[in-house]
């Protein structure tokens, strides 16, 4: 997720140079079909696809798992964990139960180990290392014959503090990414452009919030 780093008094609206070059990686990404792709720095629901496709010889090119790139500064350092959380609605007619639904999904050995067979996330309970990297994605045959150990071999970064800012920076981004995969332009000038626009349009919601004011 990128950071809007201009909320902060940050010269850059993207986070430095770490930001720029997660979007120099996550721009090497393409389509799986098209049997092109060099390298997607991504598990979750990219891995299952993967194996999905690999096992209905859709992918056809062989690959495998690594660990995630990491910065020379930050060794060992991967990306935040993509949290997916449940929450109650203060709507609900029944919090108390619908907190303990909650409370046995996140918390269940069964269940959570049935999350980890899946491969779409790693468990919310403390599993031994070992037998995370024996069950992790077995419900896929094909990634028995991966590195999943490799999933799990950086820490994950602190998260980052959201800005009201941050929608923009994401959505200039995302855009950024979608021309280069058309082949608009190359890195270097998608995320400058991508840049630059979100820099424009924070400036112009400042501006609008303090005529309001």
């Amino acid at each position: 997720m990128p950071r809007a780093a201009a909320a902060a008094g940050h010269p850059s609206t993207f986070e430095s140079v770490i930001f720029k070059k997660r979007g120099e990686r996550s721009c090497a990404a393409f389509h799986f079909t098209e049997n092109n792709i060099a390298m997607v720095p991504y598990f979750g629901s990219r891995l299952t696809r993967a194996a999905t496709l690999t096992q209905e010889n859709t992918l056809t090119f062989d690959w495998d798992v690594v660990s995630y790139p990491v910065h020379s500064d930050r060794p060992g350092v991967g990306p935040m964990f993509d949290a997916q959380v449940y929450y109650v609605s203060k709507t609900s007619e029944h919090p108390e139960e619908a907190f303990r639904v909650i409370h046995y999904m996140t918390s269940s050995e069964e269940t959570q180990t049935s999350v980890a067979k899946s491969a779409k996330a790693r468990p919310s309970i403390n599993m031994d290392q070992d037998t995370l990297n024996s069950i992790f994605g077995a419900d896929f045959p094909v990634l028995k014959e991966k590195n999943i150990a490799g999933v799990f071999k950086t820490t994950p970064s602190p998260r980052n503090i959201a800005t009201e800012y941050d929608s923009i920076a994401g959505a200039a981004i995302r855009r950024a990414f979608s021309d280069y995969v058309q082949g608009t332009d190359d890195v270097n000038t998608v995320l400058r452009m991508a840049e630059e626009q979100a820099n424009l349009e924070i400036e112009e919601l400042k501006k609008s919030k303090s005529n309001g004011s």
